[in-house]
């Protein structure tokens, strides 16, 4: 219980300057929300210093436009293509991850983390092949993700969830991105890798295959969640779930 969003003001003293302290719960909030907050906040702020009229920002979105947007994707006719897409994946050839213990806990509470890093020269490398090829780093990842778990021996494909920011358009009459709210989605991603080709060519039919993925990925949350049909949902919730989540939070 509690308020979700809360602005207190501090002010000045011989020590710092005054400050305003923004306080926003993570249910109605993201990252992406909170640099619209913020670009508004500031450029309305500079209209003021100067005494100036307020500047004609650009609209933020609608919440419940956009989850109208997702509810009226579900009654669309490209509803039924997008639930062949998501069924006729390649879930069959998805093996399993190894596991030392197969019958082991899987409470969150016996969740072990471990934290790792990449050298300089690493992240330097992987920044030189971002800008040559002119593919996101999150693909590069990605890439190099499935092939990591494609020599672990999980089979011929892998399958993640990969989460994102969520403001793909399910359409062309809505546009989310400068939507405020929480609007992280998640969507399983099988993808083929082929240890036979060369790096260059694993990258570009991984970017191929994800480009595909995240052009559905708005219609998978859609369909499992939303959709007025009980089949539609059971059908994909009867999908397999992957073993394995991505998340990549940089830029």
């Amino acid at each position: 219980e509690g308020p979700l969003a809360a602005l207190v003001y501090v002010p000045a003293t011989r020590f710092h300057p005054a400050r305003l302290l923004f306080n926003i719960h993570h249910l109605i909030s993201d990252g992406i929300s909170i640099a619209v907050l913020l670009e508004e906040f500031q450029d309305v702020y500079r209209a003021f210093r100067k005494a100036e009229p307020a500047p004609d920002l650009p609209p933020a979105g609608d919440y419940s436009a956009h989850l109208e947007a997702l509810r009226n994707f579900t009654n669309a006719p490209e509803a039924a293509a997008a639930l062949t897409f998501w069924q006729e994946l390649a879930w069959s050839r998805v093996g399993s991850l190894p596991t030392d213990k197969p019958d082991g806990s899987l409470d969150f509470a016996h969740v072990e983390k471990m934290n790792a890093g990449l050298p300089a020269n690493t992240t330097a490398q992987l920044l030189r092949v971002h800008t040559s090829s002119e593919t996101s780093v999150e693909d590069i990842l990605v890439t190099v993700l499935a092939h990591a778990l494609h020599a672990w021996g999980v089979g011929p494909c892998v399958a993640m969830d990969i989460s994102r920011h969520g403001r793909t358009p399910i359409s062309a009459e809505h546009d989310p991105i400068r939507t405020v709210g929480w609007l992280a989605s998640v969507a399983p991603h099988v993808l083929e890798p082929d240890p036979r080709q060369g790096w260059l060519d694993r990258l570009e039919s991984i970017t191929g295959q994800l480009c595909e993925l995240r052009r559905h990925a708005p219609a998978w949350s859609a369909l499992r969640y939303l959709s007025p049909d009980p089949a539609v949902r059971a059908k994909l919730a009867a999908l397999p779930r992957p073993e394995f989540s991505f998340e990549f939070r940089g830029r």
